[in-house]
C-alpha cells in the first residue's frame, strides 16, 4: 500500500506500483512461494500494465467464474473453492501460497481460515486518496 494507506488511486488504478524499486525482502520472499493466487480484477489490472508477467517464479491461479480466459503456461483460471485449491496447491508445491489479492479474494481466504501470515508492504509514495483495504475485523 502507499505510505498514506491506499492500494489504488481514486480511479482504481495501481499503475503507481510499476515504478517502485524492489525491496530486499522480495527476493527472499518469492523463494518460498510455490503458487500465486489472485482475483480476476487483479489479473486484469496486471495485464493492463503491458509488462511481462511478473510472477514467472511460480504458477499463478486466477479465481474467476468467467470462461472468457484461456490458461497459459504461467496462469491458470479456476473456479475451485479456496479450501480445495489450497489443499491441492500445498500438496503439489510443498511451498507457500501467495494470496496476491484483491480484497474479495483476501476476504474469502480469511473467512475460510486459510491465511496464516499477513505481510503488508508500505511503498514510499503518497497518493493523497483512493481505495484502501480494511483488515480490522480479522486482526
Amino acid at each position: 500500500m502507499s505510505l498514506d494507506g491506499y492500494i489504488a488511486t481514486k480511479s482504481g488504478d495501481a499503475d503507481w506500483l510499476i515504478d517502485i524499486p524492489g525491496y530486499d525482502f522480495y527476493d527472499r520472499f518469492i523463494g518460498h512461494i510455490g503458487a500465486v493466487v489472485m482475483g480476476r480484477k487483479s489479473y486484469e489490472m496486471i495485464i493492463s500494465f503491458g509488462i511481462e508477467w511478473p510472477y514467472e517464479f511460480a504458477r499463478s491461479y486466477v479465481l474467476t467464474n468467467s470462461n472468457k480466459f484461456e490458461d497459459t503456461d504461467l496462469v491458470k483460471f479456476v473456479s475451485t473453492p479456496v479450501k480445495e485449491l489450497v489443499e491441492r496447491l500445498s500438496s503439489e508445491t510443498g511451498k507457500d501460497i501467495w494470496i496476491l489479492g484483491g480484497g474479495e479474494v483476501v476476504r474469502e481466504f480469511l473467512d475460510s481460515g486459510l491465511i496464516d501470515e499477513i505481510i503488508i508492504g508500505i511503498m514510499p509514495v503518497l497518493l493523497g486518496g483512493g481505495n484502501s483495504i480494511v483488515l480490522r475485523r480479522y486482526l
